[in-house]
């Protein structure tokens, strides 16, 4: 009799732990598949995210490799004479011109015009980083050289455009002065200082 009491204590026992170990089983399968299922979809984020960053940069590498190696151009994102593009590997890298020297986009007689439209440095006959009195001003002309005060206010543009001479006043010293970032010097078609996008042009540009 006790026997079979024991019997089915032991049964009853051996029940439980087949049934915990169960449980476990289960339990440790539903973990692996959550930790599956999120290493899977990380690593299908992670795709999507390098295939976009790809895009990116072939869309960039498409837009330099338009230049042909060695040549120079002027930086259409400011058009600002103290700097120029130098095509290295097929891609642009923006160059600053020595000091007192500003950039002449070369160009001919065809397509002067267009660049005009755009820049204020276009020429037929020079190319490159010269010393502002070779430069194309269709105003005054930069000079380092202090002009005399025939007038009181600003004057003319320095050698580099950044600056200007000012007068204040008549028959007095012409003083250095600085025209805000962005902008230059000119006494074409009106005096003072112009952002570079409208600066020693024939007509307004925007950017």
């Amino acid at each position: 009799m006790n026997g079979t009491k024991l019997n089915g204590v032991h049964g009853q026992r051996a029940n439980l732990i087949v049934i915990r170990v169960t449980i476990k089983r289960r339990t440790k399968d539903v973990r692996s598949q959550v930790r599956w299922t999120f290493l899977s979809e990380l690593k299908m984020s992670l795709q999507r995210t390098t295939v976009y960053l790809c895009g990116i940069l072939l869309l960039l590498w498409d837009a330099n490799a338009q230049c042909t190696n060695g040549t120079t151009s002027y930086d259409p994102t400011t058009s600002d004479p103290h700097y120029f593009n130098l095509c290295q590997n097929c891609q642009q890298t923006r160059v600053n011109c020595p000091p007192l020297t500003l950039y002449v986009q070369g160009v001919t007689t065809a397509t002067k015009t267009d660049c005009d439209n755009a820049y204020g440095g276009c020429s037929t006959t020079r190319a490159g980083c010269v010393p502002c009195k070779y430069f194309p001003w269709l105003g005054t002309q930069g000079s380092i050289i202090a002009p005399a005060c025939k007038k009181s206010g600003p004057l003319a543009p320095y050698c580099d455009p950044s600056y200007y001479w000012f007068c204040p006043t008549i028959y007095g010293k012409a003083e250095l002065r600085q025209c805000p970032p962005g902008s230059g010097f000119t006494t074409y078609k009106t005096t003072g200082c112009t952002i570079w996008w409208q600066w020693n042009q024939p007509g307004p540009s925007s950017p």
